[in-house]
């Protein structure tokens, strides 16, 4: 079957989409960057407006940027230290549980990937050595 060649029309409006995705290409990390400045420019600007107000007054204001992270009771003396202190418990439990549930998943995916690699690698190169890594891609004991 002969391909069609396409006509000059269908060219020319072929060309426009492709500049005009380009274009977009170009935009959208400019715009993307620019947002992000202006954010900080914006935040280091209201910074800068916050410590003008109390400039050269005299303030009694102790700007305090610690939380107590201990998990005894007794030092719990203030509701907000109590809700504190189980927020970061529960933030620190939940991203430790996180981070061993995404290194089961990532270690069962290499597992079930392996085979396949190996035959295809097999069939780029034959002479190909292997790593001898285990087949969850950990090194080996006897290795370490």
């Amino acid at each position: 079957m002969k391909k069609q060649k396409k006509s000059k029309e269908e060219l020319e409006a072929e060309n426009e989409h492709l500049r005009n995705s380009r274009l977009v290409e170009i935009i959208i990390p400019i715009a993307t960057t620019t947002l992000r400045m202006g954010g900080l420019l914006g935040v280091t600007y209201i910074t800068y407006l916050s410590v003008g107000e109390i400039a050269g007054m005299n303030t009694n204001a102790n700007i305090l940027l610690s939380v107590n992270a201990s998990f005894f009771p007794k030092f719990f003396s203030d509701k907000l230290s109590l809700v504190a202190g189980a927020l970061m418990t529960v933030f620190g439990i939940g991203g430790i549980l996180y981070g061993v549930w995404e290194r089961s998943l990532r270690m069962a995916t290499v597992s079930h990937l392996q085979g396949r690699i190996k035959v295809s690698e097999k069939k780029i190169d034959p002479n190909r050595s292997s790593s001898m890594l285990t087949s969850k891609g950990e090194t080996r004991p006897e290795d370490l």
